[in-house]
């Protein structure tokens, strides 16, 4: 009995590209490495009106070009900068206004720095005013000061006259911080001043000059500090009284010039209210042999430095701007007098990270925090410090899917993806699933080669933008065509896939007789395994199986069967070959 199947034994020719296997390393102008971008100008601040020249450096590549760019909050229409990087701040732009000056490279626009400018109040030098306060003058005592007004470093010349009147007659001066030589006889004459910006007072210079005329015997006193004029911080304590080296037994009193700056008491303690400048003055009373003395001292209350805690700045995604949000909800002012109320003002506050750039533990400074309240000029306030926050890494860009440009049994290329705008290289990835999940590769590839592949499996490649720099990576594109790298293709007729011919399919038993054998002989199974099983026994394993008359149950007679199994890429194929079994004839 001869029986025959269908196997078809088809060998795919397969076509394997040329291209290069791989992205070359990226790039710039013929300079390799990653490039970046720097910075560069004389100052971070401007004035309404003014221009600042910026320059930018392109690191690690030969095209230096880059392109320019301002942002701001509320920033005035023609505050701009120009294409060589010349800033122009407009004349009616808002003090203490951030200005955000970003340089983009244009060899590769992912990369990038950005500065942030402050716009100030202009400053205006004025000229100190010259004040002389007068104590003691009588009629015929003069004195001027000649010009009334100057610079720092300026000499101003005073033009005394002291009267003839007793017998003693002198004057003396104070105020300031250099020491003035006094007058200790009757006449006219000059001293000199020169300016001293430390003696000034929102721009006044007082110059203390006490007149002395008396017949008793000159007794001066002198302050325990004898400085002509003393700097004290809002909330500080501070006493200053008279010496007892003066021989006089006259009561000592004290008087401010401006109570409501400071005032103070009988033994010279000062107890002050406001930031401002006061005279204190100190007198001592003549007796029956000593003379009426005086003294005095420009007292200046400076605002008392405070500093803003709290203050925390939020992380962000990286979006090529130095920008920083800020967060208040614990902010508190560190040093302010329990009696006052000082709050703070948030109107042009600003935050900014110190670059543009991705990275952790980045500082960021603070601009534009003021104080409000009925007590805020009695402080002056340090914008706050120390805090750091992260700029993490932007989401890469989607990439188109990739397109397979030929493959082997064994491998499979495709042609490079176009990077996206960012200018982040793309990498790619296989799978043998279409929905972007399992991917072979431990690690994405630059190359555009895929080698090593099994034979007989289905394939798809998955492209996206690599991590790079301010970016990370892209998530996976759609899936590329699918591909199946094939040895042989079997195509089965009916359930039968091997051809099997049966030789000498009619054996002949006889009992008690010598064996009789025959073969059976599979073809077109190339090199996969073979199987020749009767029943439970397996015959053997060969293309061609020669069978014996004693390997069946010859005391049988009828149709019986053996079965071949051929095994195709782990499926198992099978068949029964049928032959008869007869006694022998008589």
């Amino acid at each position: 009995m001869r029986n025959r199947f269908l196997i078809v034994l088809l060998v795919v020719v397969l076509i394997a590209s040329c291209a290069n296997p791989f992205f070359p390393e990226k790039k710039v102008n013929g300079t390799e490495g990653n490039i970046s971008v720097s910075i560069s100008s004389d100052s971070t601040d401007v004035f309404p009106g003014d221009t600042l020249q910026f320059s930018a450096m392109v690191n690690n590549s030969a095209n230096q070009h880059v392109t320019w760019s301002v942002m701001g909050d509320g920033l005035q229409p023609d505050t701009d900068i120009s294409t060589d990087g010349l800033l122009t701040v407009s004349i009616n732009e808002a003090i203490n206004r951030q200005i955000i000056v970003t340089a983009v490279s244009v060899e590769d626009k992912s990369k990038s720095d950005s500065v942030i400018v402050t716009v100030k109040e202009p400053v205006v030098i004025l000229p100190y005013t010259i004040v002389i306060v007068i104590h003691g003058a009588q009629a015929d005592d003069s004195i001027i000061v000649d010009p009334d007004s100057g610079n720092e470093g300026d000499e101003i010349t005073i033009n005394y006259t002291v009267a003839d009147i007793l017998l003693y007659n002198i004057l003396d001066f104070g105020g300031v911080s250099l020491s003035i030589t006094g007058v200790t006889s009757a006449g006219t004459g000059t001293r000199t001043y020169i300016i001293n910006s430390a003696d000034a007072a929102d721009g006044v210079i007082t110059i203390i000059a006490t007149f002395e005329h008396t017949n008793l015997e000159l007794d001066p006193i002198t302050f325990s500090n004898t400085d002509g004029h003393i700097n004290i911080i809002y909330g500080d304590s501070f006493a200053n009284a008279i010496t007892t080296a003066h021989s006089g037994i006259g009561d000592i009193s004290y008087i401010s010039s401006v109570p409501s700056v400071a005032t103070v008491d009988d033994n010279g303690a000062i107890t002050i209210l406001k930031v401002g400048s006061t005279i204190i003055t100190a007198e001592k009373d003549a007796d029956e042999i000593y003379a009426h003395a005086s003294r005095s001292y420009t007292l200046t209350i400076d605002p008392k430095p405070v500093t803003i805690t709290g203050i925390t700045a939020e992380n962000k995604v990286f979006d090529g701007t130095t920008i920083a949000t800020y967060n208040k909800d614990n902010a508190q002012i560190e040093g302010i007098l329990p009696v006052d109320i000082v709050t703070i003002n948030y109107t042009a506050a600003a935050a900014a990270f110190e670059n543009a750039s991705a990275g952790d533990n980045k500082n960021v400074s603070f601009s534009g925090f003021a104080l409000a309240g009925a007590d805020a000029a009695n402080y002056s306030l340090t914008q706050p410090v120390s805090v750091k926050a992260n700029i993490t890494k932007a989401a890469g860009f989607a990439v188109d899917a990739p397109e397979i440009t030929g493959n082997t049994n064994t491998s499979i290329t495709i042609a490079g993806v176009p990077e996206p705008a960012s200018g982040q290289p793309v990498e790619y990835n296989i799978s043998h699933a279409s929905n972007g999940s399992s991917f072979l590769l431990e690690n994405w590839q630059s190359g555009t080669d895929f080698t090593g592949l099994e034979t007989n499996k289905t394939y798809y490649v998955y492209a996206r933008s690599a991590e790079s720099g301010n970016y990370s990576a892209g998530v996976p594109s759609t899936a590329s065509e699918p591909v199946t790298l094939h040895t042989f293709t079997l195509f089965v007729e009916d359930i039968i896939n091997p051809e099997i011919t049966v030789i000498n399919s009619g054996l002949t038993i006889y009992r008690n007789s010598e064996p009789t054998t025959g073969t059976i002989t599979v073809t077109g199974t190339g090199e996969n395994p073979i199987e020749w099983w009767y029943g439970n026994h397996q015959l053997g394993d060969e293309a061609t199986l020669t069978l014996n008359s004693s390997d069946i149950r010859y005391n049988m007679t009828g149709s019986k069967f053996v079965t071949v199994i051929v095994t195709i890429e782990g499926k198992p194929y099978s068949q029964r070959v049928w032959f008869d079994v007869q006694h022998e004839e008589e």
